[in-house]
């Protein structure tokens, strides 16, 4: 094999050497030409991958950045659960005063001679649904009428941020057409463990 090639080589040579000048340069140029196309294209596709790889790995520490504060708020997240968890894992609703029976001591105790006479106080039980592994969320919906704005701020902050805090969910107050009162609507939940 290596006889073959350097027979070829020689025959090449002298094919090369049999041209005239004019001939040679014309054929040089067309060789140097051709190295020069072959190392640009060369050059082209290896900084091609290297630019693919350089956006790649730029994309994958974003991704990475991205996880880590993901990481971050989930670990922020479970404290915050767990601290809420403590909290409602101390409140107890016991069956002598549950929530309604509460909500309705609130009302005789803060609303009492604000009530507008043409609508009562009612409290309607809804939904208990699943909150959590250990929790359950127990909806309610509340509809009174008042003519005291100030005793209607009272009752709203007690219920909130009272001894037996529940979470007002939705708020939807309208002026009553005739008088100065006004329907009041709130959406109420109470969060405790499940029972076994």
């Amino acid at each position: 094999m290596r006889q073959k090639l350097l027979i070829y080589t020689d025959q090449a040579k002298n094919w090369y050497l049999s041209r005239d000048k004019r001939e040679q340069t014309l054929l040089l140029s067309m060789a140097l030409l051709g190295v020069f196309i072959f190392f640009y294209i060369s050059v082209s596709s290896v900084s091609g991958a290297l630019r693919e790889r350089e956006s790649r790995v730029a994309k994958l520490k974003q991704d990475l950045d991205t996880v880590t504060e993901i990481r971050k708020r989930y670990i922020s997240l479970k404290d915050k659960q767990k601290g809420i968890e403590a909290s409602f894992s101390e409140m107890k609703w016991d069956q002598s005063e549950g929530e309604m029976t509460y909500l309705e001591g609130l009302k005789s105790r803060l609303l009492a001679g604000s009530e507008s006479q043409n609508e009562r106080f009612r409290i309607e039980p809804l939904t208990t649904v699943p909150f959590g592994e250990k929790y359950e969320r127990a909806q309610f919906k509340l509809t009174v009428s008042v003519t005291d704005l100030n005793a209607l701020v009272g009752f709203l902050s007690e219920i909130s941020h009272g001894n037996r805090p529940l979470l007002i969910t939705r708020v939807r107050v309208e002026r009553r057409p005739a008088g100065d009162s006004l329907s009041v609507q709130l959406d109420i939940s109470s969060i405790r463990a499940k029972v076994a």
